[in-house]
């Protein structure tokens, strides 16, 4: 078996952290602080203050996204829970934001509101027509115009195939593979 390049390596790196690991690299969010969803969710005011070295940040909590994520922290698909919400900031973005994440055996799996109806399909943002959903079965929803109960399955055979090719790597003698960062 010859040597695993370097393009091999990315694409097992990006399997074993999914699409929401990607992203996230891509995007270069700094993390500003770092809350529970009770203690962000459970704030009676409408705007999160709080002072840091560069200044008073004022960033809305009723947004459309975070009145569904507030609603419901449990992707409808595949199931995981979304437990901690960091508020960042993005260049591309130019203003500071709550994002909630899920944990898995692989790190920080996004959370996003998802449209049942999509917005191009006639879809609105009405809460009746939005959903929380983990960002990669939101892909694979997008992608593949998948129902939510096929996306859980796929989740399920995707997972087993990145498991035996990660197996399957590390018995591998000439497998040059570094782990994910």
């Amino acid at each position: 078996m010859s040597r695993h390049n370097q393009q091999d390596q990315d694409i097992i790196c990006i399997l074993k952290g999914g699409i929401s690991a990607l992203l996230m690299q891509k995007e270069q969010m700094n993390v500003l602080s770092e809350h529970t969803v009770e203690e962000i969710f459970s704030l009676p005011e409408p705007v999160y203050k709080k002072e840091f070295d560069f200044g008073v940040i004022h960033t809305p909590l009723s947004t459309y996204r975070l009145n569904t994520l507030k609603r419901s922290q449990v992707c409808v698909a595949c199931g995981i829970v979304g437990t901690i919400i960091r508020l960042e900031y993005s260049a591309r973005k130019n203003q500071p934001h709550f994002n909630l994440y899920a944990k898995d055996e692989n790190g920080l799996v996004l959370m996003t509101n998802d449209h049942i109806v999509p917005s191009a399909k006639g879809g609105t943002d009405n809460q009746c027509n939005l959903q929380t959903m983990c960002l990669n079965c939101n892909n694979l929803k997008q992608h593949y115009k998948l129902a939510p109960n096929h996306i859980k399955d796929l989740m399920v055979s995707l997972r087993a195939l990145i498991q035996k090719t990660s197996d399957y790597l590390s018995q591998s003698p000439e497998a040059s593979c570094q782990p994910c960062t």
